[in-house]
């Protein structure tokens, strides 16, 4: 399969404050201590905008804002992917609560960010963005399916791909259904072609069911990859950070992501 290319990375998630952190814990996976969930902040000239976002939006702009930092490119000019397992379920427990009382009615607010496109929508406003942008779910392989989306989106369209996957906790009547145990989220710009901040080339191509990359050898970083759905991509990321490989991820059914990944040596 034709590659495209990695050309930046963000990374959000418990010991795994950034990618460039991320690289020596991937690295070096002895130094890695989960700790407490990462701290969701928001730079004050965006603060005002933000206002009228939640946890999950701020999780998924916070991610995007370190890859934005990271890229040589202009990312209005980029097309979008984001994906979740479950979306905003915080949002969705309060709207569903508040249809069952008399007063107060669904907060306007809320009801604007209970659709499962309302990240995306945000991070269209910020960036200035006018290409497509797709949210999507497919629970625990959300991950392979936002990757395959994104290098569907480059084959179509010759402009970069913004690729956000995050989860953020339940609410505690849907935790037991659907436990997350804290925010994490990562992110990719990819492109068709190489640029001059490219990091990776990947190849993928999706086969019958093949035996998932696990990362039995860490058990901090298997335990986060296995009860996280934001974190199934980690063995990719792993596999980036000690310069390439082979890497398989689970899809949909019996099926499988093969991907292989070669660093970009500027």
């Amino acid at each position: 399969m034709t590659p495209f290319f990695v050309e930046s990375i963000a990374m959000l998630g418990p010991g795994l404050p950034d990618w460039q952190t991320s690289i020596d814990m991937l690295r070096n996976p002895v130094r890695f201590a989960p700790g407490a969930a990462p701290g969701i902040t928001t730079a004050p000239a965006k603060a005002n905008g933000r206002r009228r976002t939640t946890p999950v939006i701020r999780l998924a702009l916070q991610v995007t804002d370190q890859l934005a930092r990271d890229s040589s490119l202009d990312l209005s000019k980029a097309t979008s992917i984001f994906a979740s397992s479950s979306g905003d379920l915080q949002v969705l427990d309060k709207v569903c609560t508040s249809l069952t009382e008399e007063d107060p009615p669904v907060s306007p607010k809320q009801f604007q960010n209970i659709v499962h496109n309302a990240a995306g929508g945000f991070w269209s406003l910020e960036a200035g963005a006018k290409g497509t942008t797709t949210s999507l779910s497919a629970r625990e392989s959300s991950f392979t399916a936002g990757l395959i989306e994104a290098y569907t989106c480059l084959i179509d369209v010759d402009a970069p791909v913004v690729f956000a996957c995050y989860d953020h906790p339940a609410p505690p009547l849907l935790d037991r259904y659907l436990p997350i145990p804290t925010p994490f989220a990562s992110a990719m710009v990819l492109t068709r072609e190489p640029t001059s901040n490219s990091r990776f080339a990947l190849a993928c191509d999706i086969h019958p069911e093949q035996p998932e990359t696990v990362m039995i050898d860490h058990p901090e970083l298997e335990r986060l990859r296995t009860t996280h759905t934001a974190a199934r991509g980690l063995p990719l990321f792993h596999t980036m950070a000690n310069g390439g490989g082979r890497v398989c991820l689970s899809y949909i059914g019996p099926r499988s992501l093969v991907i292989d990944v070669d660093p970009i040596h500027q």
